[in-house]
């Protein structure tokens, strides 16, 4: 009986000291993304108006590959496909009555894991570059904006995630999604004016990833 006794200890101390990680070699993964979009004011360049928004969602689609885990951490590669849309807030408005901007792309993304080989938690931070679509569509008491233009899109990321096993994790992060200025064609008074508009987010998601 002690035999056995000793023998289950040191087969549970063997597991407990056992890294978490299980497979800290590189490999694919594809994953899914969903949350919060929390656009900043926008404004217009030839226009008195500026328009604030509820907030909007974001979702989002991404194939990657990670390289293996050193002491270090690691690094992993991502191609992004996202959709997003916030609405015209008619709280404060000026110049603008309602209306809504969505935000349709794909991204280039480079993340460092602070990957710690004895953990299941893994620190994050990223960015990456790619282009957007952005199609506004608002009307105000002296003007209106329907119209759209793609250009290029970049993003900062900072987050945790948890590896649930050798193939499952889910991620929790925070994003500054910036854009550059697209012009749009408005109608104003009668008459058509080219206008620069403004456009930034902060965005919280959620992430569900299997690796292969």
């Amino acid at each position: 009986m002690t035999k056995r006794l000793v023998g289950f200890g040191a087969a549970l101390m063997t597991a407990v000291s056992a890294p978490a990680h299980a497979d800290d070699d590189g490999g694919f993964y594809i994953g899914a993304n969903g949350g919060a979009s929390f656009a900043s004011d926008s404004e217009y360049s030839a226009l008195s108006a500026t328009t604030p928004y509820d907030t909007g969602f974001v979702v989002s689609g991404v194939v990657g590959y990670e390289f293996a885990k050193q002491d270090w951490g690691n690094i992993r590669t991502e191609l992004e496909g996202f959709y997003s849309e916030d609405s015209i807030s008619s709280d404060g408005l000026i110049g603008a009555a309602d209306g809504e901007v969505s935000n349709a792309g794909a991204m280039l993304n480079v993340y460092y894991d602070m990957s710690q080989l004895d953990s299941r938690f893994t620190p994050f931070v990223g960015a990456g570059i790619g282009f957007s679509n952005v199609d506004l569509n608002t009307q105000g008491g002296n003007f209106a904006i329907d119209d759209d233009e793609t250009v290029l899109s970049y993003q900062a990321i900072i987050g945790v995630r948890y590896e649930f096993d050798d193939h499952w994790s889910m991620s929790v992060d925070g994003r500054y999604v910036g854009v550059e200025d697209p012009e749009f064609s408005a109608a104003s008074d009668g008459m058509m004016l080219a206008t620069d508009y403004e456009y930034d987010s902060v965005r919280a998601t959620v992430g569900l990833r299997y690796k292969f």
